[in-house]
């Protein structure tokens, strides 16, 4: 655990957010056998309305295998990892599976120091 938190922490002093993102995004894709699908990733505004109780939104397209994630800009490291994740789940179950099975999936790949489940 020690080690994923060094990591973490160097991810967020030399990385930019964008840049962050992206290393999520491209690690947990080829881990979850998404690299057929274009995943474009992009970090909220703070401000916007529709984070209100919300740390990430994804839509997907299954025809063209084309989906977009969004992550609320107000999380740690770990926890917009859990939610690349998350995001990355509801587009590999194309909506199957509940909201409560695909957060359990994404606690037992992304465990954390918080977890309570």
């Amino acid at each position: 655990m020690r080690t994923k938190a060094v990591i973490l922490l160097f991810l967020s002093v030399t990385l930019t957010r964008a840049e962050s993102l992206n290393f999520y995004l491209n690690k947990w894709q080829a881990r979850l056998g998404l690299s057929s699908w274009s995943v474009t990733i992009t970090e909220g505004r703070p401000d916007e309305a529709q984070w209100v109780d919300r740390l990430g939104h994804s839509k997907w397209d299954a025809d063209t295998k084309n989906a977009e994630i969004s992550v609320n800009p107000d999380q740690s490291e770990l926890e917009k990892e859990r939610t690349v994740v998350h995001e990355l789940l509801h587009v590999l179950f194309l909506k199957r599976g509940s909201e409560e099975e695909i957060e359990k999936v994404t606690w037992a790949l992304v465990p954390g120091v918080d977890e309570k489940k």
